[in-house]
């Protein structure tokens, strides 16, 4: 979680980043900690819509990728985008289920 205050985001009401459940395809599902927001995506230069997003450290998700499942607590998404900062983190598109 050090790498979160260090990375300068904002957390949870007691300081720390929600935990939510990584499945890669085939794979065993992981519990990572993560900062859930919104954010617009954009596509060819429109605005696609407003999509769920985490933030990670990407040691924690190392191998990720398109279509892997996120579980945030009772609400189910899939993975449609990962985009790295080149700072440690990335940052993970969704799309409820």
């Amino acid at each position: 979680m050090a790498a979160f205050a260090a990375h300068g985001l904002l957390t949870d009401a007691n300081g720390a980043p929600v935990q939510v459940v990584w499945t890669p395809a085939g794979g065993a599902a992981t519990p990572i900690n993560a900062l859930r927001k919104k954010a617009f995506a954009l596509a060819l230069g429109e605005v696609d819509g407003n999509k769920p997003t985490l933030e990670c450290a990407a040691s924690d998700v190392a191998g990720i990728a398109r279509d892997d499942a996120i579980a945030v607590g009772a609400d189910s998404y899939v993975v449609v985008d990962v985009q790295p900062d080149g700072k440690g983190f990335v940052v993970l598109i969704l799309q409820e289920q």
